[in-house]
């Protein structure tokens, strides 16, 4: 997930250089990313794998400590690493994508977005070549 959120964090940075989004844009638009991702607990409890009480039980942990949901409800046995890494596939596919939401926010047009995000990704692989 750390990955992921940089590879965000990076293009964001990449499209500001490139003077399509200014930098409150681009906070904006990953505090909406944010928003509109499923939390672990919603997804959890609808794929069966913990009960409201449970959740609740561990929302309530959470403001005791700096610690992730997923982290707490396997240590307290209510989930399995396995049934997380599940979870986290699942919000991983239902986390809208950065230039959905930007297009969405008016902020750019699809297809030139579209282009830089394929020009990001060409310098990402370049680095690690």
């Amino acid at each position: 997930m750390f990955v992921e959120q940089s590879m965000r964090d990076a293009y964001l940075q990449f499209l500001v250089d490139k003077k399509i989004l200014d930098e409150v844009a681009a906070l904006d638009v990953r505090d909406k990313q944010q928003q509109e991702t499923p939390p672990i607990g919603r997804l959890a409890m609808s794929e069966g794998f913990l009960t409201m009480k449970q959740t609740f039980t561990v929302v309530n942990a959470q403001g005791e400590s700096d610690r992730r949901f997923g982290e707490l409800a396997i240590e307290m046995g209510f989930m399995k690493t396995a049934q997380m890494l599940i979870l986290l596939d699942i919000q991983r596919t239902k986390r809208p994508g950065l230039n959905h939401i930007i297009v969405d926010m008016g902020l750019a047009e699809k297809e030139p977005l579209d282009t830089l995000r394929k020009e990001f990704m060409a310098s990402i692989r370049n680095l690690v070549i």
